[in-house]
């Protein structure tokens, strides 16, 4: 199964974080270093229980920006910001990633199209336009 991988980061910051495309995941989960780097971050008055890594952790939940950065391979492309409510958690479990990109915010922010063997990520307003 092909897990798609892409850099995200909070606006104004320059490092990103390599995170997972997840179509099966409820929220969008993130690392603490990610909300640690939101200048916008506020934790909302819920909690979730998530199943992660074999583990079971109830995560707060918090509402900041985040932003999808373009490859380098593609210079001129934008990058798409959205406003996401994430779990957080310092108990990441997926070594090499920092985010889970799950239903609760990426998808409706994000239009994500699979390949074989590449994946295509645009604005979903940019998406719909095209075929209305």
């Amino acid at each position: 199964m092909l897990r798609p991988v892409v850099a995200i980061s909070t606006p104004g910051t320059l490092p990103t974080f390599p995170s997972i495309i997840d179509t099966g995941g409820p929220v969008t989960v993130i690392a603490q270093e990610i909300l640690e780097s939101a200048d916008d971050a506020r934790p909302l008055d819920d909690s979730i229980l998530l199943h992660l890594g074999g583990a079971s952790q109830r995560m707060q939940l918090w509402e900041l920006t985040l932003e999808l950065r373009p490859p380098r391979s593609h210079a001129g492309a934008e990058p798409i910001s959205w406003w996401a409510v994430a779990a957080a958690t310092s108990r990441f479990p997926h070594p090499h990633c920092a985010a889970l990109l799950g239903h609760g915010s990426f998808f409706g922010a994000c239009m994500v199209t699979l390949g074989a063997e590449e994946f295509v990520v645009e604005p979903a307003d940019r998406f719909t336009q095209r075929f209305h």
